[in-house]
Order: structure tokens, then sequence, then C-alpha cells
């Protein structure tokens, strides 16, 4: 609602302020409905933290009121100077507080409370302003009842956001005094999207930063309240503006606050939300668990009663074994197939058409052009095809059909015939866990078509000494350190959001600067060793304790199958650091030189030899990782 401020003096003797509505005649019924609904909630509240309303009427069309004149910034610039000490924040937001519970007390909610609402006048005392989406609880008007929502999203409660209007209460008020309150302490707002639908997901879904770790000397005890305010659900808030308003009070006074910091359930739950990825990959490791373990019980049950009724009956490998390692030998490419799968359905699912996931090279001319012209760098979601649905719908159940057999067969084999249950339950993991992933894709698609979702958040525009420190990195190559130079310049955002503007940094950079952004040419002075070894070390502890839970029934072959697997994962990563197609060859023949070598030469110094895929997929995935550790660049000496 626009308004119009003038001041002048009043017959009272006095200076006030007119407050009109800028449209004058043209005004909606809605306006000028809102208009009366401030002018008679802050004429009924007496207090002097709240600025007073003289008289209200209308002159030529153009309805007004009049006001006290406060002279002085409002809350919202000076927040905009930086964080205020700790003490003066506390001791503004109590007296706001009190203020706020002197007009629930008469049944009326401010529900836009935010600093720039906040006069500060001569005295350094706090005048609250602007009741402009007051809601006067005895009142059964349907003005805002229609379920559109309204107010500042960066400090609107949750159930607002949502259009929960049953839900508006005391409660509701509190939160904005939180998000207040942390404005001040941290020269920001808890929530602030690139829009105001970024913004509003983020107050329904995401969990505030810790105020200590934007600003280090906030204290304790503070942070906690502030916290407290700012819970998604209104009863775990202060119930009423009066009872944080004692606790500000204690806190001011160095007494002990009553609140408690979150506890460890509270902020796992915190973490979850914030980490949707590794949740369900947990989910589904402890759903396989417990399955594994029940079936497991139900065999061993039925091979103790066939042992007790043929004591001849010994574990030893037989036909189930034999079937288990065919099933084991599906289950690899099962798992590549589903891997590149889900990346082309997920691409799909952000608008990526067949052509461009074929074409990285046009995709990222194209990237490039919509990043020059101000666009986002992602694409929004868009509803999947029916091919691609149907094709994901039939991947995802085969592969969770395929894991169920895995696991069925594996148990029984491990039962039976004595095979390992660690090799098990790895095996039937992976095929269960990314059938789940393109299954949720399918359901995020079905949401999107049937209810709609927000579309993508367009990058945030930083300044150039916000974007400094991000560039360094990115002349290091170093994403890792650039995304999180980008979250200390946006505290609240996403690593998705992060790794997205990085990227887009990146492109534009090196379109710009095509020499300093180049890759690096491989070569002995740019490898980065400590993180190798590093890195190697992890992978030993990790192949120890597979060797101890799976031991190989051929060690030599195991070793020499691995061997050269983990050579043609180094030669193939590092091939994608040289341009010549001549050279890439190059760094495989070491890798095809020892598997003829190992296949030729292991037969004759053993009796029996196994080409079980472990051996292949272990050496070849730590060739892979111990090649991008020995790429990654090291960090800049400070």
């Amino acid at each position: 609602m626009g308004v119009v401020w003038k001041a002048r003096q009043s017959t009272l003797n006095r200076d006030v302020a007119l407050k009109m509505i800028r449209a004058g005649a043209l005004a909606s019924p809605d306006e000028v409905a809102r208009f009366l609904r401030e002018a008679e909630a802050a004429a009924n509240l007496q207090h002097p933290n709240i600025v007073a309303i003289h008289e209200v009427g209308e002159h030529d069309g153009q309805h007004y009121f009049s006001m006290d004149l406060v002279i002085g910034r409002d809350l919202g610039a000076i927040a905009k100077d930086g964080p205020l000490p700790p003490q003066r924040a506390a001791r503004y937001v109590k007296i706001i507080a009190e203020a706020i519970h002197f007009a629930h007390q008469r049944g009326t909610l401010h529900r836009d409370l935010k600093p720039q609402n906040v006069l500060i006048d001569a005295a350094d005392q706090p005048r609250i302003t602007d009741f402009g989406l007051a809601k006067i609880t005895k009142d059964d008007s349907q003005l805002t009842q229609s379920g559109v929502v309204m107010g500042s999203p960066s400090y609107m409660p949750p159930e607002q956001a949502a259009g929960r209007h049953g839900e508006i209460g005391p409660a509701s008020d509190v939160y904005s005094l939180g998000a207040m309150l942390y404005e001040l302490l941290t020269g920001r707002p808890p929530f602030r999207g690139a829009t105001a639908v970024a913004t509003l997901q983020d107050v329904m879904e995401s969990e505030p930063d810790s105020p200590r770790r934007l600003k280090a000397d906030i204290p304790p005890d503070l942070e906690t309240i502030c916290l407290k305010c700012l819970e998604k659900s209104p009863s775990a808030r202060y119930p009423t503006a009066r009872a944080l308003a004692e606790e500000l009070d204690r806190f001011l006074k160095g007494e002990p606050i009553q609140a408690r910091p979150a506890s460890v359930v509270r902020k796992a739950v915190s973490w979850a939300r914030r980490h949707p990825g590794i949740l369900s990959a947990l989910a589904t490791l402890v759903i396989v668990t417990l399955a594994f373990g029940v079936f497991y019980q139900f065999e061993e049950i039925a091979f103790l009663r066939a042992q007790q009724a043929n004591p001849s009956l010994v574990r030893i490998p037989g036909a189930r074994h034999e079937f288990q390692g065919s099933l084991g030998l599906i289950n690899v490419f099962a798992f590549a197939a589903g891997l590149c799968l889900l990346l082309v359905v997920d691409r799909r699912a952000h608008g990526w058409s067949f052509k461009e996931i074929n074409n990285p090279k046009q995709t990222r001319r194209d990237l490039e052009a919509r990043i020059k012209q101000g666009q986002s760098a992602l694409k929004p979601l868009q509803p999947l095809d029916g091919r691609t649905r149907i094709v994901a719908v039939g991947a995802g159940l085969a592969l969770v059909g395929l894991g169920i057999v895995l696991l069925v067969t594996g148990i029984r084999a491990s039962v039976w015939e004595g095979e390992s249950i660690w090799k098990t339950l790895l095996q039937c993991y992976a095929p269960i866990y990314f059938g789940l992933l393109l299954l949720r894709i399918v359901i995020r698609d079905y949401r999107l078509v049937h209810f709609g979702m927000p579309a993508t958040v367009s990058i945030r525009k930083l300044t150039t000494e916000q974007i400094e420190p991000i560039s360094r990195a990115l002349e290091d190559h170093d994403l890792t350190t650039a995304a999180n130079r980008y979250r200390e310049a946006v505290p609240n955002a996403s690593p998705k959001e992060a790794k997205r503007y990085v990227s887009a940094l990146y492109l534009v950079l090196r379109h710009q600067h095509p020499e300093k952004f180049a890759p690096r040419p491989l070569s002995l002075a740019t490898l980065n060793w400590g993180v190798m070894w590093t890195c190697a070390l992890i992978e030993a502890v990790i192949l120890g304790v597979l060797w101890l839970a799976m031991p190989p029934s051929c060690p030599v072959s195991a070793v020499s199958q691995f061997a050269y697997s983990l050579l043609f994962g180094l030669g193939l990563i590092a091939g994608g650091r040289v341009k010549l197609v001549w050279k890439r060859l190059l760094l495989l023949v070491p890798a095809l030189a020892a598997m003829i070598l190992c296949e030729a030469i292991v037969p004759r110094l053993v009796e029996a030899t196994s080409h079980s895929p472990g051996p292949y997929l272990c050496g070849f995935f730590c060739g892979v990782s111990l090649m991008l550790s020995v790429c990654t660049p090291r960090r800049r000496k400070v």
C-alpha cells in the first residue's frame, strides 16, 4: 500500500505527521479498508513506545490520519551501518517487546514487525509504527483471510509465510522480534533470498545460521534467546512478547536466562533438513540393514533346523555361491547403467534436451550466453516428458527389485554356504539406493505437475570486494574454496547455490581471461602430493577393512587385478588434463601392459585365479580418487 507522509503543525500545538494513501481517490476498497484498519489499530494503543494517532479524516476523496512526528532514524537504517552492540540491541528489542505485549493485551497483532517500522527518537527510545497489517483478534473481518501472503518475507514467521492464518497469534510477532534482534546483532536478517519467493521458501524450510558464526562476540545467552524466537513451530517460541521481554531483561541484568540451547536431537533434525541427500542415503542404509537382519534370522533358524535333522550338513560353497557371483557381475553393469540414467533424468528434469546432454560444448556456450544476459545459471525445474518418466519408473523399480533379489539370494548363500554377509550387504545397497533416487525424481515431477514448485533462485549479485576472494580461488582452480568464500559473503546460501554461482563465475572469467583461467597442464610441479598421501592413507584403511571383512579366495590374483585397475583409473583421469589424443592413449599404456603381464604370469604362479568384480572396482575407484586428489590445487599461503 503506497503512502505519502507530510509534517505539519496540528491544532494540538505539536508537530504531527500525516499519512495518506498514495493512490488518493483512485485507491481500491481493500487499500482504503487496510488504511483505516491501521488507523483504528494504532488509535486504540496509547503507549509511550507506539506512535500515537491523533485524528482520522478524508479531504477531497483523500483518506489521511495524523500521528506523532518522530525525529530520528528507523532501526533498518541504523542496522545498515553495521551490527549493534549486543547490550544496545537487547535493550531496543526488550522495549519493543513490552510495547507489542501491550498491543496484544488489547487484542491487536502487528504482523509486520521489522526494523524499518521502528523509529528511534531523540531520547534513543524505539517507537513502533505502521500497523497496516495489524489484526484485531476480536474482529471477524475477512480482509486478510483470503489466503494472500502479506508482510515482509525476511521477518515473516513460517505460519504467515505459508498462509496458515489460523496459527497466527502472539508467537508470530515474537518470531518477527527475533528476526529483528538477529539483524541488529549480525547486520542482516536471518533469511534473505534473491527473490521474495526464495526468501519465503527459506523461512518455511531452512534453519537460520548461528548468529555467533556470523559475529563471534555475540553472547551465547543472547544467541539462545534469538534462536528460540526463530523456531519454526509457534509452540517452541516464547509464548508471549512479555516472556521475551523478561528474558531479555534477565540477560541485561546478568541473570541466568530460562531458555536453553538446542538439544542434540534438535540440531540433528536441523542438519537433516539441510542435507536431504545424506539423509536419504542413511535412511536407505537403515532400511536395507533392518531387512537384512530380519531375513537373516529367519534363514539362520531354518538352517539350524535342517542341521539338526541332518548333522552332516555343513556350510560349503555350492550352487547358491555361483549364482550369487553371477548376480554380482550383473549388479556391476546395473550400477553403471543406473548412475548414467540418474544423471540423464536429473538433467532432463532441469530442462536439458538429449541434444544438450550429448553436446557439452554447446551447452557451455548456451550457459555463458545466459550468464551474460543476467539470467540464472540453471534452468528452472520442468515436467518430464512421458517417455523419460516411464523409463525412470521402470529403471527405478528394476534396480530396487535387483537389490531385493541380491539381498535374498545373498542371505541364503551366507547362511547355507558361508558367503560373506558384508559382501551381500554392499552388493544390495547400491541398486536399491539408485532405484529410490530415480523414483524420487518421478515423485518430485508429480508434485511439479500437480502442485507447482517455486522457480529456480537467480544468482545473487555481489560487490567487487566480495567477488575478489572468489576469483582468487578460481585462479587456483579451487572450486571448493571458491564456494566457501561465496558462503562467507552470503551466509544463508545453500551449498547448491554456492556451487552454481562459482561454476557460472568461472565460465565468465574463463571467457574473459582464457590465459589466466585455463586448466593447468599436468606436471610434477602442479601436483598436490600432500592431499594425495592423505587420500592414499584413507583408501588403505578402507581396503584393509574390506580385506578383513571379505577375504579374497585368491589373494595374488586379487592384488594383480587391483593393481592394473588402479593404473587404469589413474590414466583415465590424467587423460582429461592433456589435449592431444595420442598423449591420452599413452597414459593408458602402463595399465594395458600391467594387465597383459598379470594375466599371463599370475595363472602360472598359482593354481587357481579369481575374476570377482570387487578388485577391479576397488582398484579403479582408488585410482580415480588418487588422481583427483593429486590434481587438487594447493591452497595459497596467506
